[in-house]
């Protein structure tokens, strides 16, 4: 139930971050990398909430320890992130939406899994 939860929260950041990075990329053209960068981090807060709150249902008071830890995670995963775009995007040749959709498809199961014994595990 609880992964279930996780990719619940996952759908609504998920279209967020695809949201705002179409609109930057593709309607404002921004660079697709400063874009992604921007969609990234903002997905990462509400991801982050959604976490807490919704998916692991943590209740510990140790937030700044928490933040901290789930920035690290996503500092990891930003790397990967706009490395597979790169990959994907200008080296595959593939369209941006698809390189991100492969890339998520990726990311999630690392995301969750050192979310919930780090993040959410080390601090309950």
């Amino acid at each position: 139930m609880e992964f279930l939860r996780y990719c619940l929260a996952g759908v609504f950041d998920t279209a967020l971050e695809f949201a705002l990075l179409y609109f930057l990329a593709i309607y404002l053209e921004i660079w697709y990398q400063a874009a992604a960068l921007f969609s990234y981090l903002v997905g990462m807060i509400v991801n982050f909430i959604l976490s807490k709150s919704f998916s692991f249902r943590n209740t510990s008071k140790e937030v700044r320890k928490q933040l901290t830890m789930f920035f690290v995670i996503g500092g990891i995963g930003l790397a990967w992130n706009q490395f597979l775009l790169f990959v994907f995007h200008e080296h595959m040749g593939l369209d941006l939406m698809l390189s991100k959709a492969i890339t998520l498809g990726l990311l999630v199961l690392w995301h969750y899994f050192m979310h919930r014994n780090i993040t959410f595990g080390w601090y309950q």
